[in-house]
């Protein structure tokens, strides 16, 4: 069987130049099940898990702006149809 453990550290560093940190997260992951002693790819590891965090982090709150964005509109569309429906222009 052939070791594909640098094979798969080379996708890892490329899916993570790539900003694919999630897929870079699972190839530095198999080849540490591997070689749990790889510090390097244990730092790469660390690294992407960081990153795929703040990524998810900046997603749910640009999740949560986008929601009360589209409140305030809602918001404002109320307003102005209680003004239409008063008589008030």
């Amino acid at each position: 069987m052939t070791d594909t453990s640098n094979h798969t550290a080379e996708l890892g560093h490329l899916y993570e130049a790539q900003g694919y940190y999630k897929k870079a997260r699972e190839h530095f992951g198999a080849v540490l099940a591997k070689d749990p002693d790889n510090l390097l790819i244990r730092a790469a590891l660390e690294r992407v898990s960081a990153r795929t965090e703040a990524v998810d982090e900046m997603s749910r709150l640009t999740g949560l702006v986008d929601k009360w964005v589209r409140l305030l509109l809602l918001k404002r569309r109320v307003a102005l149809l209680e003004c239409e429906g008063a008589g008030v222009k």
